[in-house]
């Protein structure tokens, strides 16, 4: 019987450390989102688990946390902005406009585009430089060495243009144009070797089928690795450990192995954010914000509110 009883305790105290090692049982971190929650507009913190919720600044959107976690930075009234909590003021870096932006990995600069789609380089003690022009959308690679964007090449007689990935050093040389597809978002690999973005899929005028790409950044070894996803997808963004690539389509969230293998929809809600640990997506609607797990399954309430904006997931 105590034998019994000993085998029974190793197999309760088993199953229990296998729980707590699992980090997908249960949503870490702290979810950052603007919206307006009981009439008052604002950016907000909140567990994962959906308790805490504190008020970090009045108004913002386009929400990213520099890559270590120590500043939020936003867009308000058309300038950039950033606050480092607990601290809540909020420090104007770019007087604006500023349409899109991305934090250097060491969280010293950022990239982001201005007037006439003219892509730039700015401190945050407020220095400026000219990265390149005819782009939008950058993003900085995690090692810092590039820039990744989108620029515009006009076709022939007026008949439109397209829209190819490219990439830029941080000092505006070596912009090379990366010719592999008509382009509609880019994000990098965590060791910036590759890109990823989608484009229409071939011999479909209507746009309502588009697959999802990776290339090397020299524009060779491109792959194919969701070739038909419903309507437009934004882009993809690439998990932090690399195994997985999320991106939102007209149906909702999906999840796809970085090889291409093992497609599938996490929610029907619009991508926001990786988890840090990359076990997580954060979701949101126009009302709602929900965390699921990479591999599917039943989705978590974070938070309902008067309205949401943007949403991110504070690193570490």
């Amino acid at each position: 019987m105590l034998l019994a009883h000993l085998v029974r305790l190793c197999v309760v105290a088993a199953a229990a450390a296998a729980l707590a090692g699992c980090g997908a049982t249960t949503p870490q971190g702290t979810v950052t989102f603007s919206g307006v929650v009981g009439g008052t507009p604002g950016i907000y913190d909140v567990d994962a688990n959906g308790t805490h919720l504190a008020r970090l600044a009045i108004a913002g959107s386009q929400l990213a946390w520099s890559p270590e976690g120590s500043a939020l930075a936003f867009v308000r009234d058309g300038g950039l902005w950033t606050v480092s909590p607990p601290d809540a003021t909020a420090h104007r870096v770019v007087r604006g406009p500023v349409y899109e932006y991305s934090w250097s990995p060491d969280g010293s600069r950022f990239a982001y585009r201005g007037d006439d789609f003219r892509l730039l380089v700015a401190t945050r003690g407020g220095g400026r430089s000219r990265l390149t022009g005819d782009g939008r959308d950058p993003a900085w690679s995690p090692d810092g060495t590039l820039v990744a964007f989108l620029t515009s090449v006009a076709h022939i007689n007026d008949q439109g243009e397209d829209e190819y990935v490219a990439v830029v050093r941080p000092d505006g040389t070596g912009r090379e144009r990366l010719q592999v597809a008509l382009a509609t978002g880019v994000s990098w690999s965590p060791d910036s070797r590759r890109l990823v973005f989608a484009a229409p899929a071939e011999g479909l005028g209507d746009g309502s089928t588009a697959r999802l790409y990776t290339t090397r950044v020299d524009g060779t070894d491109l792959r194919v690795v969701v070739p038909r996803a419903r309507f437009d997808p934004q882009g993809g963004d690439w998990s932090p450990d690399g195994a997985r690539i999320a991106y939102a389509d007209a149906t909702g969230t999906w999840v796809v192995d970085s090889n291409g293998g093992h497609l599938h929809r996490v929610s029907a809600l619009a991508f926001a954010a990786w988890s840090p640990d990359g076990k997580w997506v954060a979701v949101q609607g126009a009302r709602v914000v929900e965390v699921v797990s990479a591999s599917g399954g039943r989705p978590r309430r974070v938070i309902d509110a008067d309205s949401i904006d943007s949403v991110t997931w504070r690193p570490g």
